[in-house]
C-alpha cells in the first residue's frame, strides 16, 4: 500500500509553512526537519522564523520539496534561482549584499524580513535558502 506524503506549502501570503504560522504560540522547541528541508525557529514559544533549504549541502538540509506561494501563484524557486529572477518576483531589495562568498537579498514586508541567500564560488552561484523571519 502506497503511503501518500502531505504537500508542504510555504505561503508568503500567510507566512506560513503548512500549518505553522510565524508568530503563532507553540509549546514545542525549534524544529529541523533535515529530510524535508526546512526549519522552523521557536523562541520563548512563538516561532520567530520560516526557513526552506534548496539542498546544496552547505547547511546540512535536503532539498525542500514542497511549493513555495506568493500573492496566490506557485514560485518556481531553486537552487538555480538566480538574484534577477528574485528580484523580478519581489522587486528592489531593501538590503542586498556579496562578499564573494555569499550573496543575500532582503525585503521587508510589515514587520517581517524575507531573505533569500546564494553561495557563490568561482564557477557558479546557487542558492541556498528562503528565510522569514519576524524583526
Amino acid at each position: 500500500m502506497n503511503k501518500q506524503i502531505e504537500k508542504i506549502i510555504f505561503d508568503l501570503d500567510e507566512m506560513s509553512l503548512n500549518s505553522y504560522f510565524l508568530r503563532q504560540k507553540l509549546d514545542e522547541n525549534s524544529i529541523h526537519n533535515k529530510d524535508l528541508g526546512y526549519s522552523i525557529r521557536v523562541k520563548c514559544g512563538v516561532i520567530k522564523s520560516l526557513c526552506t533549504y534548496f539542498g546544496n549541502d552547505l547547511y546540512g538540509y535536503s532539498r525542500f520539496p514542497g511549493l513555495i506561494i506568493k500573492e496566490g501563484k506557485n514560485l518556481e524557486i531553486g537552487i538555480n534561482s538566480s538574484v534577477i529572477e528574485v528580484r523580478n518576483f519581489f522587486g528592489e531589495p531593501d538590503n542586498q549584499w556579496n562578499d564573494g562568498v555569499e550573496e543575500n537579498m532582503q525585503f521587508i514586508v510589515n514587520d517581517v524580513r524575507i531573505e533569500f541567500s546564494w553561495y557563490v564560488d568561482c564557477s557558479s552561484v546557487s542558492l541556498s535558502y528562503l528565510l522569514v523571519e519576524h524583526q
